[in-house]
């Protein structure tokens, strides 16, 4: 007997799943977080859509490459990742600011995805599959 067997199981997992989430994006710093945490108004597939660009969107222009926070110790014109802190490899110092960065948060090119981002967005999925919109 699996432990999916049983539906209030695959529910429960799912529940912790989408718990870890929340925790992975509620390490963010707060005005990342406050940025990453406004997929309750997403309501269709559409909307979370919509929604997941304008995240990018709103990352990108909460930064600028001269703020210290992000801006990497030898280059201005490079950041670190504002919601996961991350680098593009252990080769190059943060992102180009905006493109490279822009390609990390919204996982397009051949970039891979911020994780931070990626949580955020699957907890609005989830938030939608819970309502019965998936």
């Amino acid at each position: 007997m699996s432990v999916f067997d049983d539906y209030s199981n695959a529910e429960w997992i799912l529940d912790e799943l989408n718990s870890a989430r929340c925790l992975v994006v509620g390490m963010a710093p707060r005005d990342i977080r406050s940025i990453l945490r406004t997929e309750a108004k997403v309501a269709t597939i559409h909307e979370l859509v919509v929604w997941d660009s304008r995240v990018v969107d709103a990352l990108l222009e909460a930064i600028t490459p001269g703020d210290a926070r992000f801006r990497t110790a030898f280059d201005d014109s490079r950041v670190y990742c504002p919601a996961c802190g991350g680098s593009l490899n252990a080769f190059a110092d943060g992102f180009a600011f905006p493109h490279g960065l822009r390609q990390h948060l919204s996982g397009s090119g051949n970039a891979a995805r911020c994780r931070v981002v990626h949580h955020a967005r699957e907890v609005a999925r989830f938030r939608l599959f819970s309502h019965g919109v998936l």
